[in-house]
Formats: C-alpha cells, sequence, structure tokens
C-alpha cells in the first residue's frame, strides 16, 4: 500500500457516514437531499467547480468542509456515530450563499445544492 493510500485510509478510520453532494447553478438557494438517481447529479448538468462547502451542527459546530470538484462534486466524512440534524453551507465566487438544516442524509441519497448566480 503506497504511502498516499495509508494517510487516506488513516484519515477515513476517524470517519463515520460519508455525505455526498452536488452543487449546481439554479434559481433558488435551497440544499436538499435527493436520491442518488436523481438527474440533476449527473455530468449533464453543470455543477459549480470550487465551491466551498461545509456540514455544521445546526448550533454551528463544523463537522467537515472542502471544495468542489470540476463537476461540483464533494464527498465529506462526519464524524463517526453523528446523528441528527445537521446544516449545509456553500458559498462560491459569483454565487449568493446557501444554508439548509437537514437530517443526515442516507449513504443511497445525496445531497444536491443549489446556488443562484449574485
Amino acid at each position: 500500500m503506497g504511502v498516499a493510500a495509508i494517510a487516506i485510509s488513516g484519515l477515513l478510520a476517524g470517519c463515520g457516514q460519508m455525505v455526498s453532494a452536488r452543487v449546481i447553478e439554479g434559481p433558488a438557494s435551497i440544499a436538499t437531499v435527493v436520491e442518488r438517481t436523481d438527474p440533476r447529479m449527473g455530468e449533464e448538468t453543470e455543477g459549480v467547480p470550487g465551491a466551498s462547502v461545509r456540514v455544521l451542527t445546526t448550533n454551528g459546530g463544523v463537522l467537515a468542509s472542502g471544495t468542489t470538484d470540476e463537476l461540483g462534486r464533494i464527498k465529506m466524512g462526519l464524524p463517526r456515530n453523528y446523528r441528527g440534524r445537521i446544516r449545509i453551507e456553500a458559498t462560491a465566487d459569483g454565487y449568493q450563499l446557501t444554508r439548509s438544516d437537514m437530517y443526515v442524509p442516507s449513504e443511497s441519497s445525496r445531497v444536491l445544492v443549489v446556488m443562484p448566480k449574485r
């Protein structure tokens, strides 16, 4: 196993459930849970690359954060055994802030983040 693989597996060892999300441009500022087969999660819909996404507790504590890839996708690991409500917050240059509360989605679901242009 390479050094990078060991480092990544070490980082993920402390993680619980993964939250998979996609950030797209749209008319309203919202983040919502969708099925992984939702067509907006596919490459046919243009994503927002370089968006900063944070998963927070509802009182503002940071659980996970990262930046979307060139297709607007991101995966973030929550702390092991974390349950309850989370807040998804996304920012990107030229876009309005998106912030929505939800329950931790199931492993088979995805989070769709819609960001309107400023």
